[in-house]
């Protein structure tokens, strides 16, 4: 919800490029509008008034015809995408079988429905935190559930990883001034970035 202006998802997106050996687009779905940078406002940040602003499951067609005209422009053979939070819901949209994505990945989704992960049909990282009282334990063993059948059944590749001791936006905002967590956060990115570079010779 910080969108690219956050200095941390630059700095992934560096991350991902240098790691991987990839070209890494990081672009603007909310027309220069973003969350509180500062953790403390951040507290009193209100997510229904954002997400009513820029509804994620709303905007997935227009995420989708952004990441198209990005493929098409960079003449990409493949493309595979990542959201943070917000972005959950458009990453696994671009996941069914005629969407834009070769593989999609996530960490500490948000507003994601059962739906999405049994219309998946495209590779998935997905990254989750221990204590997230948004995308709760209980809709993480759902979707767990899901893919795990849908791997055993159609051969749809995906991989969960928990990061016990975290919350939600500890792979973007955590506090790196703790080990524990500047641990976390480097272990989720190169996580994603060993995800990424599967595709290259795909």
């Amino acid at each position: 919800m910080q969108g690219w202006k956050l200095t941390n998802t630059r700095v992934l997106a560096d991350g991902y490029a240098k790691q991987a050996g990839v070209r890494v687009y990081v672009p603007d779905f909310f027309n220069g509008d973003h969350a509180p940078f500062d953790l403390d406002k951040l507290k009193d940040f209100n997510l229904g008034e954002f997400a009513s602003k820029h509804p994620p499951r709303e905007q997935r067609d227009e995420v989708e015809q952004v990441v198209k005209a990005i493929k098409a422009s960079a003449k990409a053979q493949r493309i595979i995408t990542i959201g943070f939070c917000w972005g959950a819901p458009s990453v696994l949209y671009m996941g069914r079988k005629d969407g834009v994505a070769d593989g999609v990945a996530f960490a500490h989704p948000t507003m994601t429905a059962d739906e999405d992960f049994e219309l998946l049909a495209k590779p998935g990282l997905f990254i989750c935190a221990e204590k997230d009282s948004i995308f709760t334990p209980d809709k993480e063993k759902k979707a767990r559930e899901i893919t795990s059948k849908k791997a055993n059944n159609e051969r749809i590749y995906s991989t969960w990883h928990t990061f016990l001791g975290t919350e939600h936006h500890f792979a973007v905002r955590g506090d790196e001034r703790d080990p524990f967590i500047a641990r976390a956060m480097g272990d989720a990115q190169a996580l994603a970035s060993n995800f990424f570079r599967g595709f290259r010779n795909a």
